[in-house]
């Protein structure tokens, strides 16, 4: 089965592939030379994700794979679903503004989630949610990964994301738990 990933970004794209290359084949819209961008404005992450994932099955006219993910750090009650535009400055400055926002606080647990949708070109579509707990570190820790993963521990690790090898990380993260749903239903069609 071939799937259409829709995201620009390279580093899910590379997490996308190592986990589901053995179950189906996966295109990217960089691959398309596809520059197209939906705008996230839903209040869910699953709102986000349909968006993009029903454009993108109903432009190409086949089965499409799209996500939406954020970081909920619970004392700030944010960022949530716009984790990406947090400080509409990119991921650098999204990490330093969670880190200042909560200089001098103890309380800095946290959950990062990840929804994917499997959209069919008529729109109807299946959700994957993947949840990880965690908390914040003092400071950015780690070179690999992307996003929040360099202030992100997840539950039970001295390690944060960007300091995990990346096959360690496709095993613990949130949007790993999503794929591993989806890899179930994908191995049900068969």
């Amino acid at each position: 089965m071939e799937i259409l990933a829709v995201t620009h970004n390279q580093h899910k794209i590379k997490e996308l592939s190592a986990i589901l290359t053995p179950y189906c084949q996966l295109i990217s819209l960089k691959e398309l030379n596809d520059h197209d961008q939906v705008v996230e404005d839903g209040q869910t992450y699953l709102e986000n994700a349909l968006k993009k994932g029903r454009y993108f099955a109903k432009k190409y006219q086949r089965v499409v794979l799209a996500d939406d993910s954020g970081l909920m750090v619970n004392y700030l009650k944010g960022p949530g679903v716009n984790s990406r535009y947090y400080s509409n400055q990119g991921d650098d400055a999204n990490n330093q503004l969670v880190l200042k926002n909560l200089q001098e606080v103890s309380e800095r647990e946290a959950v990062f989630t990840t929804v994917l949708v499997l959209v069919q070109p008529s729109g109807e579509y299946v959700s994957f949610v993947g949840e990880t707990n965690g908390t914040i570190a003092q400071n950015l820790k780690g070179d690999n990964g992307f996003g929040y993963d360099q202030i992100f521990y997840p539950q039970g690790f001295d390690q944060t994301y960007a300091q995990m090898s990346f096959s360690q990380k496709n095993k613990v993260s949130h949007r790993a738990k999503a794929i591993n749903l989806l890899l179930q239903y994908l191995s049900q069609l068969k």
